[in-house]
């Protein structure tokens, strides 16, 4: 008996194995390239991405340095506002004060012409307007009391 393929000849196989091995090596060899090629894209792209991504950490940390010159600038500047809020309010309390000497002086000048008489008791001139007239007023009333008294002086 002879067994199972003992009509073949050695080292030959049948050309159905034989196809199919050839479409086999055909289908891989297709799946390689796409898959090659498919690397190849992707490679690119992960070059590209890794370019983004530098001048990304490029942009970022121009970005925060700018950020912090830009804290430190408003420091600066809140620094020299608070000084100058403070000159303000001692400027603004020198210049009470000198308001408050101001009136002082004006109230002595008007008790002085009342107690001189220059000017009647209720009369408060504190404007300079009003002292200039009350100057003419003044001059006004010792041209007539030198008048009054000329007329007195040739009446008698």
């Amino acid at each position: 008996m002879i067994g199972f393929g003992a009509n073949r000849r050695g080292g030959r196989m049948p050309s159905f194995i034989l196809v199919l091995l050839m479409v086999l090596i055909g289908v891989l060899a297709f799946n390689y390239w796409t898959v090659s090629n498919k690397h190849g894209r992707l490679l690119d792209e992960l070059a590209e991405v890794q370019t983004q991504v530098k001048r990304s950490d490029a942009a970022r940390s121009r970005l925060e340095k700018r950020n912090s010159e830009l804290i430190v600038q408003v420091d600066t500047h809140k620094k020299q506002i608070d000084q100058k809020d403070g000159d303000y309010s001692v400027l603004e309390g020198k210049l009470q004060a000198r308001e408050g000497a101001i009136k002082k002086c004006s109230d002595e000048k008007v008790n002085l012409k009342i107690w001189f008489g220059l000017i009647q008791p209720g009369c408060h001139y504190t404007c300079a307007g009003d002292l200039i007239g009350t100057q003419r007023t003044v001059q006004t009333l010792k041209i007539q009391l030198s008048k009054y008294k000329m007329g007195q002086k040739n009446s008698a």
